[in-house]
C-alpha cells in the first residue's frame, strides 16, 4: 500500500548509514574505507608532527600497524626534517579516498606521501615522492609495522610479497621498482623485503626527484592470482622523459589492470600507454572496453 511505501521510505532515510570515510584536517585524523561492506578496506592514519601512523586492515583482517619510519640519503648524507607534516589534498568520492600530505626536508628538498583507497577493487596506495633541487645519488627508505597477525613472505623470484591474515591471501607489490630481481640496467633500483613489517628501499644516480610507491592488492585471493608490473615509458613532444620527470606504471592482477602515474616536475602535457594527461598525478583502472577509469586524477 501507499502507506507501507511511505514507511520504508521513511525508515530508509531515518537509518541511512553514515558516510564510511572520516576526516579531519584540524585534529590530523583520516580514516579512508571503501564502505561499510564485511570485504571493506579501511586505512587509518594520524599525524603528529613529524610522525605518521597507520592500521591497515582488509575483510575484517589486520595488515599494517604501527609508525611509518623513513630515511632519505642524499649523495651519502642524511637529510633531517625541517618542519612537520602538513596536509596538501584530501579528496573523497564514489571511486576512492585519496589523503596527500607534505613535509619539508633541509637543503630544500621535500617529501609527499598519498594514501589511497579505491571503493570496488580491493586497491590500497601507500606512495612516498621524493623531491629535490639538484642532481644528486638518492635513497629512500620507507618502513611501515605489520599487524600482529599479519605475516609476509616472497612470492617468488620478483620483488612482489604475500601478506597472509586471517582469510586474507594478498599482494603487495613496489611497482615504482623494476619486477624481477634480476633486472639489471640504469634507472630505479631497490628492494622490498619483510622486516617485522614492509621495508621498501628506492635509489637511484643522478637524479632529482624519486618515486616510491607501494600497491596493495588486498581482495580475499589476490595472492593466488597471476600478476605482473612495468615502468612505462613516458613522452613529452614526443622525447621520452627521465625517470626523475615523471614515472607511470601498469599493474596487473588476475584480469584487472591498473595506471599509475605521477609527474615529478612542472606539470606538463605527457603520454603514455596511449593515454594523454597534463594531470600531476592519475590513479586509476581499465575498464573492459579498454578505458581508464580513474580513481583520482589530480590537475
Amino acid at each position: 500500500s501507499d502507506s507501507d511505501r511511505g514507511f520504508t521510505a521513511d525508515l530508509a532515510v531515518r537509518t541511512k548509514r553514515p558516510k564510511a570515510s572520516f576526516h579531519s584536517e584540524w585534529a590530523q585524523v583520516a580514516v579512508l574505507r571503501s564502505g561499510w561492506g564485511r570485504n571493506r578496506r579501511e586505512l587509518g592514519i594520524s599525524v603528529n608532527g613529524t610522525r605518521v601512523e597507520v592500521v591497515l586492515q582488509s575483510c575484517g583482517n589486520p595488515i599494517l600497524l604501527g609508525e611509518i619510519e623513513f630515511a632519505l640519503d642524499v649523495d651519502g648524507g642524511y637529510v633531517e626534517p625541517a618542519g612537520k607534516w602538513i596536509e596538501t589534498c584530501w579528496q573523497s568520492d564514489s571511486d576512492a579516498d585519496y589523503l596527500e600530505m607534505e613535509l619539508e626536508m633541509t637543503d630544500g628538498w621535500r617529501i609527499q606521501r598519498q594514501f589511497c583507497v579505491s571503493r570496488r577493487s580491493g586497491t590500497v596506495l601507500i606512495a612516498d615522492v621524493v623531491l629535490g633541487t639538484s642532481i644528486s645519488d638518492v635513497r629512500h627508505t620507507l618502513k611501515i609495522g605489520a599487524a600482529p597477525d599479519a605475516t609476509f613472505s616472497s612470492a617468488g623470484e620478483g620483488l612482489e610479497l604475500l601478506v597472509e591474515s586471517g582469510n586474507l591471501i594478498g599482494l603487495i607489490l613496489p611497482v615504482g621498482l623494476p619486477e624481477w630481481r634480476t633486472e639489471r640496467g640504469e634507472g630505479i633500483r631497490g628492494d622490498l623485503i619483510e622486516a617485522n613489517g614492509l621495508e621498501l628501499v628506492s635509489s637511484g644516480t643522478k637524479l632529482s626527484a624519486l618515486y616510491c610507491p607501494l600497491f596493495f592488492a588486498l581482495t580475499p585471493k589476490a595472492g593466488n592470482k597471476q600478476f605482473t608490473w612495468r615502468q612505462l615509458l613516458v613522452a613529452k613532444k614526443l622525447k621520452c622523459e627521465a625517470q626523475d620527470q615523471a614515472a607511470a606504471a601498469r599493474i596487473q592482477v588476475g584480469g584487472r589492470q591498473w595506471l599509475l602515474y605521477r609527474s615529478l616536475t612542472e606539470q606538463a602535457n605527457r603520454t603514455f600507454m596511449g593515454q594523454n594527461y597534463a594531470s600531476e598525478f592519475v590513479f586509476g583502472e581499465f575498464l573492459l572496453d579498454g578505458k581508464l577509469k580513474p580513481y583520482v586524477e589530480i590537475g
